[in-house]
């Protein structure tokens, strides 16, 4: 049997005998140690804003005895409100349940697949893109582009004389030039000597003596030039003032030439035989070695 009680009228009760003991709520807080949100709570019967019914049934009683009030008749409210509470929740709509993760997933399993499949697309595309990119060098050309840029060349290092690479056949041209200017240096310094010594000898009456004419010097002489290859050899030749010929000699090759003086760089000595006039030019050098040779 659930017992009904007037609000009001419990209000009133509560609140005139705690009115007619002369107490205040701070006053039966000091007594009863139940805070005065709760107090007003149990005063005005506000039984939602009470804890759990363990510490509210202990709240009521204390209430009760604290203003010399039987606690049995609101005590049974309480129980009356606590049997009705779930009543109350059903009739309340259901909020709607979150649903799962798993139930999301499932739902739009296969839009994740392809929104995974698309993301790994892109960063492969951004992975390759970078490891293929071509790097500017000092001049800011790309590594195509100085590609592009370079021009052709033949590889001449079967070309080269006892199977000298392009750069040692550099460096045996510039030994020749090197020991060419060093030949030149002490004429040079002769000549100037000769130069200096002539100015320094005072001048003396020039006579009538006829100049020698280039029958009686022989600068118009002409020599013949045979040159014989046993092994591969780099040669230079320059004939008179004539624009130097370059050229690699094979075993058996032949060349000759005409002319009053001659120039040669030679990328092997030992690798030729050569005849000034048919007069075969003994000791070149060794093979292999560079030489630079006047003739005649």
């Amino acid at each position: 049997m659930t017992i009904e009680l007037d609000t009001d009228a419990r209000t009133t009760d509560l609140k005139t005998a705690r009115e007619n003991s002369g107490l205040t709520l701070r006053e039966l807080y000091e007594r009863t140690r139940i805070s005065v949100v709760n107090l007003e709570a149990i005063e005005n019967g506000a039984f939602h804003l009470l804890p759990v019914p363990l510490y509210a049934r202990n709240f009521i009683k204390t209430y009760a005895e604290a203003l010399g009030v039987d606690s049995g008749p609101l005590l049974a409210r309480y129980e009356n409100y606590i049997r009705e509470m779930p009543e109350k929740k059903k009739a309340l709509p259901e909020k709607p349940q979150p649903r799962p993760l798993a139930e999301i997933v499932g739902r739009h399993k296969a839009l994740l697949w392809i929104g995974g499949i698309f993301i790994v697309f892109i960063v492969a595309s951004f992975l390759v893109s970078v490891a293929y990119k071509p790097t500017a060098g000092p001049s800011g050309q790309t590594d195509v582009q100085r590609h592009s840029t370079q021009p052709l060349t033949v590889d001449q290092s079967a070309a080269q004389p006892n199977g000298l690479s392009e750069g040692d056949r550099q460096d045996n041209i510039a030994a020749a030039d090197q020991a060419d200017a060093t030949r030149k240096q002490p004429e040079e310094t002769a000549a100037r000597q000769a130069a200096e010594s002539e100015a320094a000898v005072p001048q003396v009456q020039k006579t009538d003596t006829p100049a020698a004419t280039p029958a009686d010097t022989g600068e118009n002489e002409q020599f013949f030039l045979s040159i014989d290859a046993v092994e591969e050899t780099w040669i230079r030749i320059q004939s008179d003032d004539k624009e130097p010929l370059e050229v690699l000699l094979k075993p058996g090759d032949k060349i000759s030439s005409k002319a009053a003086r001659f120039s040669m760089d030679i990328g092997n000595a030992g690798g030729i035989r050569i005849s000034l006039n048919g007069k075969m030019i003994e000791n070149l050098g060794k093979s292999g070695q560079v030489i630079h040779l006047h003739l005649p």
